[in-house]
């Protein structure tokens, strides 16, 4: 590409590599030290040389932005480009919800702060309610760390087109995570006209207290009042979950991205 002068974009996953260190600290905090895995030195070079080669960075969030910037990425290469959905096969359906359901979608349990989402979510005690853990969150780790309830129900990872169907049974998505670049199951969600409760990463596509809420990592307490929240409040529940699949057809379309991209580039090439 360098050769022929071909502009390139590196996009960016997860946080950097130095605030990553923040599932580190968490796995130590719990005690589970031994299970975690650190990138290999290698992988994480060769990022940082795709990174420092590109003419541009794609970010697909504020704050993942902000993280590589602090760590001394030039900030006039970046660019935010949001994760996109596809609203045709992720939409509300029609679903009679006989139960409150709580739904999180997401593998690395330590990672994803599933711990304080089920102490959250047990300690309301809510009737008629169930919190579904979708993903490889194996039950037995799981349990080392936080009790588990019999309306605390674990299903295994499933094909990525059968998740609309478990959103749209669920009443709300919950994503308290500690680390991302931006989760896509979040879009997902939102398309399927749920409201979200998860934390910094998804500032750029829910703006807190219209298709959900931003809770601080960690934060048992927030996160239970704002479940709380929406058991309260049906109303305003399907309000916010119409909202958030109205953002969805508004910017988060896989056209939307693309159109993001495409105009960042005329705009550079112009420039």
């Amino acid at each position: 590409a360098k050769r022929k002068n071909i502009k390139t974009i590196y996009f960016l996953n997860n946080s950097s590599p130095t605030f990553r260190q923040v599932i580190k600290k968490e796995y130590n905090k719990l005690g589970l030290s031994k299970f975690y895995t650190i990138e290999s030195i290698a992988m994480t070079r060769k990022m940082n040389e795709s990174i420092r080669m590109a003419d541009y960075v794609g970010a697909i969030s504020s704050f993942q932005k902000k993280t590589y910037i602090d760590e001394g990425v030039d900030e006039s290469k970046i660019f935010l480009s949001f994760l996109g959905v596809d609203p045709s096969v992720f939409f509300p359906k029609k679903v009679k919800k006989d139960k409150f359901i709580v739904t999180y979608v997401g593998n690395d349990f330590v990672r994803k702060g599933v711990k304080y989402l089920i102490e959250a979510f047990n300690s309301l005690k809510l009737d008629n309610s169930e919190l579904w853990i979708v993903g490889n969150n194996p039950r037995s780790m799981v349990e080392k760390v936080v009790k588990i309830e019999k309306n605390n129900i674990f299903i295994d990872s499933v094909n990525e087109f059968k998740l609309p169907d478990l959103y749209n049974q669920s009443s709300i998505f919950c994503l308290p995570t500690f680390e991302e670049g931006l989760p896509a199951v979040v879009p997902q969600a939102m398309a399927c006209a749920l409201p979200i409760i998860s934390t910094q990463y998804v500032n750029d596509i829910v703006t807190n207290g219209q298709e959900g809420f931003i809770i601080e990592p960690g934060n048992t307490t927030l996160i239970a009042e704002k479940i709380r929240f929406f058991y309260d409040n049906p109303d305003k529940m399907h309000e916010m979950g119409t909202k958030a699949r109205n953002r969805v057809e508004r910017d988060l379309t896989f056209d939307s991205v693309a159109k993001r991209i495409i105009n960042f580039c005329i705009e550079k090439q112009n420039s």
